[in-house]
């Protein structure tokens, strides 16, 4: 089997830079404007009503809206319009109402955020956008059998600007992943898979991959008692019951990915700092520090030549 025929799928990944902020609010408007253009160095838009919205809309094409549901000229329709024009959403409210949430979370948006506070806000929506960008260069690997499992995540996998590549069964990942160095950054794999099961699968992974080179989430519908448990001591990252709701799911992921980009951070700012202490600035030679803490093998490499 050649890894070839399995198709990385990236033609809805986008660089996050064209930002539309749609809230009522002139002075949370103006602050969530600062902050983002402070942190990214890019230019957010503000609109203040539906009408504005649209108008801004209609005359240039946003990577990416984040829009109170509440808003003075509300026609009650136009978050279905957002939708329907496909501009990745993010959705504002300080309405904690649970039948509206639920409602709202059957969308294709990316998230539903609670302005519970400024603070709190502009943090989580800066760490979205920094999210979204990173996850373009992300591949995440889908391994289920059913096709309606893999298209219910699909669909969620793309709202979050992320890659994919779909396997069926277990085999096909582990050839790919360990006997010709397929890559992806993130693997979910359900449980009840053909040739090798996902428990399976994740144990044969892990003699390749540690836990912060290959996340793996597990996901299942079985009622299996002690399932959870033995997915996570066989060294899966997390795990899902199959009845997740959409924001569960992409919670679950998004803290996973979080987790991996910190890893990536702190492994490359170890690099840099071990370069650093050998190596001269100016020429990027070597330096006495490297040499030594090279001696004692040079020495004794030097004894065993009889030098």
């Amino acid at each position: 089997m050649q890894c070839e025929q399995f198709t990385i799928n990236n033609s809805h990944c986008k660089v996050i830079k064209h930002i539309l902020i749609i809230e009522d609010s002139d002075s949370l408007a103006t602050h969530l404007k600062e902050m983002i253009d402070e942190y990214f160095s890019f230019h957010c838009e503000i609109a203040t009503t539906e009408e504005q919205a649209r108008e801004m809309i209609r005359r240039k094409r946003y990577d990416l809206v984040i829009c109170d549901i509440y808003l003075s000229d509300s026609s009650g329709n136009f978050l279905g319009e957002l939708v329907r024009s496909e501009l990745g959403l993010m959705v504002m409210t300080g309405n904690e109402n649970d039948e509206l949430r639920s409602g709202i979370l059957t969308l294709p948006i990316i998230d539903y955020v609670l302005k519970n506070d400024a603070k709190t806000l502009v943090d989580y929506l800066i760490n979205s956008i920094r999210r979204l960008n990173e996850n373009r260069n992300t591949v995440i690997g889908i391994c289920d059998n059913s096709n309606v499992s893999r298209k219910v995540m699909v669909e969620l996998i793309k709202s979050q600007n992320l890659p994919y590549v779909e396997f069926v069964d277990g085999q096909e990942v582990y050839n790919c992943l360990v006997e010709q160095n397929f890559k992806i950054d993130v693997l979910l794999s359900e449980y009840d898979i053909p040739t090798m099961n996902g428990l399976e699968l994740v144990r044969y992974l892990r003699h390749d991959f540690l836990p912060s080179e290959l996340p793996i989430i597990a996901i299942s519908a079985s009622d299996k008692p002690h399932l959870t448990v033995q997915f996570l001591k066989a060294g899966a990252n997390d795990y899902i019951k199959k009845s997740f709701g959409n924001e569960e799911f992409c919670t679950r992921l998004n803290l996973t990915l979080e987790q991996l980009y910190v890893n990536r951070r702190n492994t490359a700012l170890r690099i840099a700092l071990e370069k650093a202490a050998t190596h001269d600035f100016l020429t990027q030679l070597y330096n006495r520090n490297f040499f030594f803490t090279q001696i004692h093998h040079i020495t004794a490499d030097a004894i065993r030549q009889k030098i």
